[in-house]
């Protein structure tokens, strides 16, 4: 974990893939991805967020539970909402620190997204 999202910064002044992502978590999405049950798993992020309550990342942490809880409800929540937020992007005129959160929204969707493909993919 990298704690400020500064170090995130790419040359340009955006924020690189990483920024939002929180290593903890991500094990968990590859735990969910590998076959564990969602619920399972889910519970498991609710407590790791709560572990990082006093850190800045929790805001962070606490999207990745809801993520998980979205997902419970709905298997192509997270692609749907990545698509939502690339378009939201792709309009540009955000402020500054809508943009910040909005990618890093987007590197965390992405982990999900991008193991529930290569999941489903035969």
């Amino acid at each position: 974990m990298n704690g400020k999202a500064g170090t995130h910064r790419t040359v340009g002044g955006g924020l690189d893939a990483t920024a939002g992502t929180i290593e903890a978590l991500d094990a968990l999405v590859e735990k969910f991805t590998g076959g564990s049950s969602i619920s399972e798993v889910a519970a498991e992020a609710t407590k790791a967020a709560k572990d990082l309550k006093e850190g800045a990342q929790y805001k962070y942490a606490e999207y990745y539970v809801k993520v998980f809880d979205k997902l419970t409800k709905s298997n192509g929540w997270a692609a749907k909402e990545l698509t939502r937020l690339d378009n939201i992007l792709k309009k540009g005129g955000l402020a500054p620190e809508k943009l910040d959160e909005f990618t890093s929204k987007t590197n965390i969707l992405k982990r999900f997204v991008e193991k529930v493909a290569g999941k489903s993919e035969l």
